[in-house]
């Protein structure tokens, strides 16, 4: 195919061949290339021709080692769990020793966005050999009467049948407070759930960023109200070292010292490291700044 396409330019044997070597050179390329190289005037020398070919040999090379670049940048995109890392108002390891002991419990965890809520939960229940059964506020809801009270008491019964940890992410958006219900089904809603939290005999974990919102007598059924807070500045210190290990860049000798890095969560710098996808991170002061 390329002697066909580049025959009448008069290329050398040794630029056919380098093309042909190519892998990553599509017909398209050649024939792209193979019109352009035809428009070229009678004054233009054949060394011309052979560099718009070598060219493109070189583009398409430096194109390929790009996406590699890439695709390595995209492997290392998340960080792995760290229990470490999460800064909480009970103590976590005093809490899993509980619900070894007592397998049997109502939590709601509530705090910022990314301060690590639903991985704690997804973790909680690794740690206690279960699976783990998630759900959304806005899965249980439907606009018939009736249908979100089956919802509900459906996923409690799939959850208990199946022995797994059920967690219900987004709470706030199903049981906010009836005091202030428009409509009787925002009641039942809510009083159906509080009757399935009742009879579970699971562990049922509801994650929240706004519990002022939740219905009062839905908290007081919870066993215990866990907080999560943003990191402590070791733990900052501490992700924004493993940051710099996955990037391949180096912890300055100074740290953090005047940097204001404060109420930042695990979740940011999850955030920093998918971005750095599309815009790789330059340094150690785009990483902070970012």
């Amino acid at each position: 195919v390329v002697h066909e396409r580049t025959g009448h330019l008069g290329l050398s044997e040794q630029a056919r061949t380098q093309l042909v070597a190519n892998e990553q050179i599509s017909l398209a390329h050649v024939a792209k290339t193979s019109e352009v190289a035809s428009q070229l005037g009678v004054a233009e020398v054949k060394a011309s021709i052979e560099s718009l070919f070598k060219q493109l040999n070189d583009s398409i090379a430096r194109t390929h080692q790009s996406r590699t670049d890439i695709d390595r940048v995209v492997s290392k995109t998340g960080l792995p769990y760290r229990m470490d890392v999460i800064n909480t108002s009970m103590d976590v390891v005093t809490l899993l020793n509980g619900l070894r002991s007592h397998p049997h419990a109502r939590l709601v965890f509530h705090g910022a966005s990314g301060t690590g809520k639903s991985a704690f939960a997804k973790e909680v229940a690794q740690l206690l050999g279960r699976e783990v059964m998630l759900r959304r506020g806005s899965d249980l809801i439907r606009p018939f009467v009736g249908e979100t009270e089956s919802n509900i008491a459906e996923m409690f019964a799939e959850a208990k049948s199946k022995d797994v940890v059920l967690i219900l992410d987004e709470a706030d958006s199903f049981l906010s407070a009836r005091k202030g219900a428009q409509n009787r089904w925002e009641i039942t809603d809510v009083n159906e759930m509080l009757q399935q939290m009742e009879d579970f005999d699971g562990i049922f974990i509801a994650t929240t960023n706004l519990l002022g919102h939740m219905d009062a007598a839905c908290m007081r059924r919870f066993d215990a109200k866990i907080e999560f807070k943003p990191l402590k500045e070791e733990q900052v210190k501490s992700m924004i070292g493993e940051c710099c290990t996955l990037l391949g860049m180096a912890f300055p000798r100074s740290g953090l010292s005047g940097l204001q890095l404060d109420l930042l969560t695990p979740g940011d710098f999850n955030t920093v490291l998918r971005q750095n996808r599309l815009l790789p991170i330059l340094d150690f002061g785009d990483l902070c700044s970012r």
